[in-house]
């Protein structure tokens, strides 16, 4: 899929938990707010989901160390407003910047953002 530059508008749900980003050329991608936020790629985020941010910053595992343990909280059972948008502004001209009501800060790049939207990797 070509990334295109820039989206011609973004829109957003919260009654219905989605993103709807619509494309140069027409083409409309939506987004569900909770898987969103789950694949935000923070290093914050990227910790949680047990995920290495900084490859080759940290020390590589030896072969018999433990797997690193994933969070296995149910997110209808966390907190609901981890998953609404407060705000949302231009990040340059190559990302969304989204803040979420609970106060945590994710940057999604437009690149991201009409990968993750490509029909073959849904969102």
């Amino acid at each position: 899929m070509a990334v295109e530059t820039m989206p011609q508008a973004v829109n957003v749900n919260r009654g219905a938990g989605t993103m709807e980003i619509v494309w140069e050329g027409g083409r409309a991608a939506s987004f569900n707010l909770m898987k969103l936020r789950r694949i935000c790629p923070c290093a914050t985020c990227a910790e949680s989901r047990g995920e290495n941010p900084h490859p080759g910053l940290l020390e590589a595992r030896t072969p018999d160390a433990p797997a690193p343990k994933k969070s296995l909280g149910l997110p209808i059972l966390g907190d609901v407003n981890k998953f609404q948008i407060q705000g949302m502004n231009h990040v340059g001209n190559y990302a969304l910047g989204v803040t979420w009501q609970d106060g945590h800060q994710s940057i999604f790049s437009w690149t991201f953002l009409a990968s993750a939207s490509d029909p073959a990797t849904p969102v």
